[in-house]
């Protein structure tokens, strides 16, 4: 868990004690206690909502603890009342102990729930890279001209891909960190489309920072660099090998990931367009594998023309296309051994 998670559920903890406290303390000052806390509460949950984003897991103490939190503040102003004489004091009721005592049992039931979802399907971080090189990144599309989609009846509809890039970057420090998800809500959607998981089982991947930093500037400290195509699984993501890409950016690799349309999960363009997968996708296997392989010759005819303007022009010139790999996940990695045999421009695969 964060540490703004762990320090609202101490909190409201500590304000449901406040039942408990011994009777011989004084009303005012037993509602002092619970009031402050109360506020320190509301102040915690503010900052998590903002800084670390709040998220479905922690439903079971987003409600008590703001329950708790408000009825503190109730009673802090109500004591300030009791102080200035504007509403009467009352004696204290002992039986209020049983009552926080259930109070307390409920919210350690509660937090119990929450630690063992969050435990579960936590918002995890990505491993540390090994490399020592920064990591940059960048998404952007292709569409082939010289083929027509064949998921779709349109005519004039082109093949088009997603590319997501990682690669060696230049020390940065004021450039954003890569969400692990672009486009949140088109990620779930399409994992429910294709895995059948409610779209709130996956909405806190938005939470997820990688190590890479959006557009940064390519690395200087080697002229160029090795190029790697991957290809993910059959109805996989993009993005679904991060972990395996920044590793490789970091030891000085430039790695392409291709979104192979309709038969991903759902590929998110960075114009804001979705292509989700199709209900044909496993239709003609053989006939994708072809599809597959030709995404990728065409990803690297596009990177062989200098200085060409759908290529992102941080990229220009830093890439040895003499040192060349094609990779992948599952059905990818068939499309690896199919590249290896019908194009020798790639040196291992």
């Amino acid at each position: 868990m964060r540490v703004l998670e762990i320090l609202a559920i101490v909190v409201m903890l500590l304000v449901s004690l406040q039942w408990l406290l011994p009777t011989n303390l004084g009303r005012l000052k037993r509602g002092t206690v619970m009031g402050a806390s109360s506020l320190i509460g509301i102040v915690v949950l503010a900052l998590h909502a903002l800084i670390e984003g709040m998220h479905w897991q922690l439903i079971p103490v987003y409600i008590p603890a703001s329950l708790l939190f408000i009825w503190g503040v109730y009673k802090l102003i109500k004591i300030y009342r009791i102080h200035t004489g504007t509403a009467p004091a009352h004696e204290v009721d002992t039986s209020r102990r049983k009552f926080g005592a259930g109070v307390l049992i409920v919210c350690i039931i509660l937090v119990s729930t929450t630690l063992i979802i969050d435990s579960i399907l936590p918002v995890f971080s990505l491993p540390q890279p090994s490399g020592t090189l920064p990591i940059g990144t960048v998404t952007f599309d292709l569409t082939d001209d010289s083929r027509n989609e064949t998921f779709t009846e349109a005519t004039d509809d082109h093949r088009r891909i997603l590319i997501k890039a990682w690669y060696p970057a230049e020390e940065t420090t004021d450039l954003q960190i890569a969400p692990y998800i672009n486009s949140p809500s088109q990620f779930s959607a399409g994992i429910q489309q294709s895995w059948g998981f409610p779209t709130i089982m996956t909405s806190h991947f938005a939470l997820v920072k990688t190590h890479s930093f959006v557009n940064a500037p390519l690395s200087q400290a080697s002229p160029s660099y090795p190029v790697l195509i991957f290809s993910h699984g059959y109805g996989g993501l993009a993005m679904q090998n991060t972990v395996l890409m920044e590793e490789l950016a970091s030891n000085g690799y430039i790695v392409f990931s291709i979104g192979h349309s309709y038969e991903a999960a759902v590929v998110s363009f960075p114009d804001g367009s979705a292509i989700y997968a199709s209900d044909q996708m496993y239709a003609d296997i053989p006939g994708s594998l072809q599809i597959w392989a030709n995404d990728t010759v065409f990803l690297l005819d596009q990177l062989e023309v200098a200085d060409n303007p759908v290529i992102p022009s941080l990229l220009h010139g830093g890439m040895d296309l003499t040192r060349l790999g094609v990779f992948g996940h599952s059905f990818g990695g068939t499309t690896a051994e199919e590249i290896m045999l019908k194009d020798n421009r790639f040196d291992v695969g």
